[in-house]
């Protein structure tokens, strides 16, 4: 059995999808979501309105590996 599968689209050589079935694979462990239903909420035309440093302190807030504890505090976008 298969432990990577990729799906590439043959006229572009655009990379569609792919799974990664054996976790022994990845070196850092996975990412936790922090209040997911929170970060989903966030309208696409307010996301796209944040700068570089918004979207990078959104991301830090939003996600944290289990090992770190708590998620770097930064101000939030405006």
């Amino acid at each position: 059995m298969a432990v990577v599968s990729l799906t590439i689209l043959g006229s572009t050589k655009e990379l569609i999808e792919y799974h990664v079935l054996d976790d022994s694979l990845f070196i850092r462990p996975a990412l936790n979501i922090r209040e997911p239903d929170k970060l989903l909420s966030l309208a696409d035309s307010e996301f796209q309105g944040y700068n570089a440093e918004q979207r990078s302190n959104l991301v830090a807030r939003a996600t944290a590996n289990a090992t770190e504890g708590d998620a770097p505090t930064a101000a939030a976008p405006k």
